[in-house]
């Protein structure tokens, strides 16, 4: 079990694609930054590769990822620390009455659902839905809400930006938190769009075999 540092900021990492350009070098401006890097799977065991330390976020849970990966983050001691206002009394007593640890960066994409559908033939409805993400885009839509306090990275084209800003210790201006909480719900929102649009396929096949 990690022993929560309450003074501590975290960043907590969780990512589909381990080799997108710039994303190690984020991973080392954090590290270097001071924060504690909360991670899960796979991710983890990258970012231990690269000789970084890492809380599995079963640690903060006590919770084992389960269902087959589907329950991993989804837990209040992620979300809490993820929406907390370190501004609101209130927050700022829950998180300490329940050992909920400062998430102040989010670095994480989502499973790729649509490069799932593109293989046609090759995939099938089974696995399609196990490329719909749960977790990915409800951390990414809560680091957005906290845009104020929390800095949301879900693009990989952002990555080598970010790393060169918060390793030079870039103050950030509340209109660039706004931008990447922006980026953030325009990611959520396109990718909800395509499932919706698979399953309107589906049932437009279907309406066709049955008027047959």
């Amino acid at each position: 079990m990690h022993q929560l540092e309450l003074t501590q900021p975290y960043a907590l990492i969780s990512v589909y694609y381990k080799n997108a350009p710039g994303f190690d070098d984020l991973v080392r401006a954090i590290h270097k930054s001071g924060r504690l890097i909360i991670s899960t799977g796979g991710t983890a065991e990258h970012i231990r590769s690269l000789g970084i330390p890492v809380i599995e976020v079963s640690d903060i849970t006590q919770f084992p990822e389960m269902m087959g990966g589907r329950v991993k983050t989804l837990h209040p001691k992620i979300f809490g620390g993820i929406l907390g206002r370190t501004t609101d009394i209130s927050d700022i007593k829950a998180m300490q009455e329940h050992g909920i640890p400062c998430i102040d960066i989010i670095v994480c994409n989502l499973y790729p659902f649509q490069e799932e559908v593109a293989k046609g033939d090759a995939t099938t409805h089974e696995k399609i839905i196990e490329k719909i993400d749960v977790g990915g885009p409800s951390m990414i839509r809560a680091a957005a809400k906290n845009y104020e306090r929390v800095l949301v990275v879900c693009n990989p084209e952002q990555y080598q930006d970010m790393a060169h800003k918060i390793e030079s210790g870039h103050e950030f201006a509340l209109w660039e938190r706004e931008l990447l909480a922006r980026n953030a719900f325009g990611l959520t929102s396109r990718y909800e769009a395509r499932i919706e649009d698979y399953f309107h396929i589906r049932d437009v096949k279907r309406r066709k075999t049955i008027a047959q």
